[in-house]
């Protein structure tokens, strides 16, 4: 699943899913949502400004829908039996609804872990809502995200109950990753490359086909890119990123069925492919943090994580590989230990060999 800015080409799926919900709604008795509200104007509005969000399924599907709004909410200024509990800057979510196949999955709670993250990142540390008073799904969800009821507020369709809660310091967390990984994984892997690496080693394929490609591969034991190399970074319960590493010895044994899936698909791959590791090295192949969660300090987790797993093998140091015009990522490998101890060629690429051990 990835939380990602919605695009005009998911105002249909979005349509669709805004009608099942107001469905649910009627047949709960709830007249939330049942005045044409909202409508596929109010969703365009909120694609155009930069507020309209959706989670993706795997499959590229839009899985949930909702509403991001960071600064003043003019329908919130005026609060009744109650005040809110916090005062200061604050974003609001609006209009989170969910794919009928997708209910009771979580998506609701990993939607306002990722607006948490949007507050975080627009230095705003509080986080309103409201809903109707029947909609007792919806309160339901509230309550379990730590929200608060502070009042009622009157909004263009009546009356509505009024919640907020304070945005905590992310949560970060790694583990071991799975096959189900196996698209976080090729996310990762692909942004690692960068698209003219991507493109090299796929012959222009498109990015849906490349991205495939590589969860293909990820959800196989025994490849370079597979989730038995793998450990995933989780902030506040979402999957933001994960990195590869693997004996450098092993470098051969893991890269072959690879290479060999990339001819079969592909029709051939670049020649010559240079090592990018040997024996001696515990290789961190690939490194890839979700947009919305750098800064986090995801990656440095991810970084600390296989460093330990690096110093558990045989290897005798810990190398990655970072392109000589990419200083950022270069100043986080720095900030975790790594020094510069040579020089390689990937693909075209002239990349500094980094080590730590």
């Amino acid at each position: 699943m990835r939380f990602v800015a919605a695009s005009s080409a998911d105002l249909r799926p979005i349509g669709d899913i805004v009608r099942s919900a107001q469905r649910s709604l009627a047949e709960l008795g709830i007249d939330q949502w049942q005045d044409g509200y909202p409508s596929e104007e109010i969703i365009a509005d909120d694609i155009a400004s930069g507020e309209g969000y959706v989670i993706l399924a795997d499959d590229g599907s839009v899985a949930a829908y909702g509403a991001v709004k960071v600064g003043r909410e003019a329908d919130y200024d005026d609060i009744r039996s109650g005040a809110w509990r916090y005062d200061g800057e604050y974003v609001v979510v609006h209009r989170l609804c969910v794919a009928e196949p997708h209910r009771r999955s979580g998506l609701a709670s990993m939607f306002f872990a990722c607006a948490a993250q949007i507050a975080r990142r627009s230095g705003r540390d509080i986080i309103r809502v409201d809903t109707h008073e029947g909609n007792v799904r919806m309160l339901s969800l509230l309550d379990k995200e730590g929200f608060g009821r502070c009042g009622t507020i009157r909004c263009r369709s009546g009356v509505r109950a009024a919640f907020d809660r304070r945005v905590a310091p992310p949560r970060i967390a790694v583990r071991e990753a799975v096959p189900a990984d196996c698209y976080l994984i090729s996310d990762a892997v692909t942004a690692a490359f960068g698209e003219d690496l991507c493109r090299r080693l796929c012959r222009d394929a498109s990015p849906q086909r490349i991205r495939g490609f590589f969860a293909e591969v990820a959800a196989m034991p025994a490849t370079q890119y597979s989730f038995e190399n793998t450990i995933v970074c989780t902030v506040d319960g979402v999957a933001a990123g994960a990195i590869c590493g693997y004996d450098g010895a092993c470098l051969d044994e893991l890269r072959g069925p690879v290479l060999d899936m990339l001819r079969e698909r592909f029709g051939s791959v670049p020649s010559p492919i240079e090592n990018e590791t040997c024996a001696g090295e515990f290789y961190l192949d690939s490194i890839g943090i979700d947009p919305l969660f750098r800064g986090t300090g995801a990656g440095t987790a991810l970084l600390r994580a296989m460093i330990e797993r690096a110093r558990r093998s045989d290897a005798g140091c810990a190398a990655l590989l970072v392109d000589v015009e990419n200083p950022h990522a270069e100043r986080l490998y720095r900030r975790v230990g790594f020094c510069r101890s040579g020089t390689r060629t990937l693909l075209g690429h002239n990349m500094y060999v980094m080590t730590i051990r």
